[in-house]
């Protein structure tokens, strides 16, 4: 499971769309989608009035993709106002740029050689720490992405996590 460091709080402003019950594409600040929402640090409100979150309640938002939507028990319009309040953290690599010139001049001709390399530094994580455990499973299966499945539950004690394990699944 991972551990989410630099976590952020953001308060996002979001004018309805009508008849779109969503869904709605939570940003960071800055406007970025690749961020994960903090689970349950969320607060929705609409024109004004704190919402439940629930199929059988006012919305449903997913964690992972960031994304809001509003059950048929709250009709959206344009004229919805819409307001957001949770905290996120951005997920992902650490890019790297690497670069080199090399130039040879001669009283009248030059020349030169230049190499560059962008990439995502696939062994240096932003936002999570993998376990020794699950990094060595994601080595051992390469790009073989058939093989990439990995159950990622961890068993917290009695009544006190979101999940049932059964027949080896959480549910």
């Amino acid at each position: 499971m991972p551990t989410y460091v630099n976590e952020t709080f953001h308060s996002l402003h979001i004018k309805g769309i009508e008849g779109k019950q969503g869904p709605y594409q939570l940003t960071s600040p800055e406007g970025e989608e690749d961020i994960v929402i903090v689970s349950r640090t969320e607060t929705v409100y609409l024109d004004g009035f704190l919402m439940k979150r629930g199929e059988k309640n006012d919305y449903i938002i997913d964690y992972s993709l960031a994304q809001l939507i509003f059950t048929s028990k709250r009709l959206i319009t344009e004229e919805s106002d819409i307001v957001v309040e949770f905290q996120y953290t951005k997920i992902g690599f650490r890019r790297s740029l690497y670069s080199i010139r090399v130039d040879y001049k001669k009283s009248n001709y030059n020349v030169g050689c230049f190499f560059i390399k962008d990439g995502d530094e696939i062994t240096q994580t932003e936002g999570f720490e993998l376990t020794k455990e699950r990094k060595a499973f994601l080595a051992s299966i390469g790009d073989d992405t058939t093989m990439n499945w990995m159950g990622s539950g961890v068993y917290v004690g009695e009544g006190k996590g979101d999940y049932s394990f059964s027949d080896s699944f959480y549910v």
